[in-house]
């Protein structure tokens, strides 16, 4: 025997967009922002990885990694554990 559902327990959709109802909306996709790798040769039995490169996100992620680990360091670079004197 399977679990009985609930009768009551369905979702009410609205006509608004997906951004207003809180969840994510999508973003109209920009061609200038991808990046296609061309295969030159098809080859049977390989399996394609990257096709397509996405520059923006991949620029993002790197800023948002150096400022998180650069940016501790360059706070910190003139300080000593010792007296100087």
């Amino acid at each position: 025997m399977g679990k009985a559902k609930k009768v009551g327990a369905r979702r009410k959709t609205s006509g608004a967009p997906a951004g207003a109802r809180g969840g994510p909306a999508k973003a109209n996709s920009n061609p200038f922002e991808v990046k296609v790798n061309r295969q030159k040769f098809q080859i049977l039995g390989r399996k394609t990885r990257h096709d397509v490169g996405l520059p923006g996100v991949s620029r993002a992620r790197a800023l948002r990694k150096r400022t998180q680990t650069l940016l501790k360091e360059y706070k910190e670079r003139d300080k000593s554990n010792c007296i100087q004197r």
